[in-house]
């Protein structure tokens, strides 16, 4: 069932999109965001509490270089998702979705660019780039 998690992820992220176009006619991102934040927070604290989990605190001391990972990693999740809410909140949900469809092509990037790592044959190449083209045309067309 585990395939599954990302079927999961993408239907609960378009609705998740949808809504918060909504919300943030009423309430400013800043307050939306804070407020996931925090149901973010009980939730993995939960993780903990139940015992699904463990928490694991001596790997960021023990694995060389981990911590500055899982900061940097953090910081790049954190921001991108504060990109997201604004870019909800002041250009609309299906926007905002289509803008983000370039996404995978930045992991490939990196993964070339930090691991050396190059994993798309050039039909896979191809549509990367259009998806990028189509990106692209939205933003200008917004300008």
């Amino acid at each position: 069932m585990l395939f599954l998690l990302p079927i999961v992820a993408a239907v609960l992220w378009g609705l998740h999109y949808l809504l918060s176009e909504r919300v943030m006619q009423d309430i400013n991102p800043s307050t939306f965001w804070l407020l996931a934040g925090l149901v973010q927070v009980a939730i993995a604290a939960g993780t903990f509490v139940f015992g699904a989990e463990p928490l694991q605190l001596k790997a960021l001391w023990t694995v060389p270089n981990l911590f500055w990972l899982v900061v940097i990693t953090i910081l790049a999740g954190v921001i991108a998702e504060a990109a997201t809410v604004y870019g909800i909140a002041y250009n609309g949900a299906a926007y905002a979705a289509f803008g983000e469809l370039a996404y995978p092509l930045f992991i490939v990037l990196f993964g070339f660019l930090i691991y050396g790592q190059a994993r798309l044959s050039p039909l896979e190449m191809l549509g990367g780039v259009l998806i990028i083209g189509g990106a692209a045309l939205m933003t200008l067309g917004k300008a």
